[in-house]
């Protein structure tokens, strides 16, 4: 048996993307009996469930096989978080062929959730002063807030980011 191939373009497992319309691509090819575009789906599934972009899907041929192309529409944008496509085709003898992948949509910017002092708080005494700053990104299925290395913390100007140990979710 030979198996239809199917693979995305540009996409790989856990990307971020920051807009919850992108532009999907993706190739699929079969080097036996042919491909039977008719039966090939692309499928986003997010925290509410399936959501079938086929419609959206534009076939063009390239090299021994097709690119597939859709651009999800605003009324249909994912959601923060992660979202698994899957785009599924069968050749004309009824193989099937699939890829799949995760991504990150990730659209807002992290917020601080809480800071200890809290903020115009005046410090009498800085050489024992310990300073907090919580942060999350908010987008359903992550766990993670930030990335570490794009904290930047400043006091009347002045870089103090070296001051502080940092994770994903604070800085102490």
């Amino acid at each position: 048996r030979v198996y239809p191939t199917a693979s995305f373009e540009g996409l790989y497992d856990r990307v971020i993307l920051t807009t919850g319309s992108p532009l999907i691509q993706f190739t699929m090819a079969d080097v036996g009996s042919g491909l039977d575009l008719s039966t090939a789906t692309l499928t986003a599934w997010i925290g509410s469930g399936p959501v079938d972009l086929t419609p959206f899907v534009q076939f063009t041929p390239e090299g021994s096989g097709v690119r597939g192309t859709a651009a999800v529409p605003d009324s249909l944008a994912f959601p923060d978080g992660l979202v698994q496509l899957s785009v599924i085709v069968r050749d004309r003898a009824g193989n099937p062929g699939y890829a799949y992948v995760t991504i990150v949509v990730d659209t807002r910017a992290p917020q601080i959730t809480s800071l200890v002092p809290a903020n115009n708080d005046l410090l009498a005494d800085l050489s024992n002063a310990t300073i907090r700053v919580e942060f999350g990104d908010g987008a359903e299925g992550l766990t993670a807030g930030v990335l570490a290395s794009q904290f930047r913390a400043t006091l009347n100007g002045t870089d103090i980011t070296g001051m502080f140990s940092v994770t994903d979710t604070e800085a102490v």
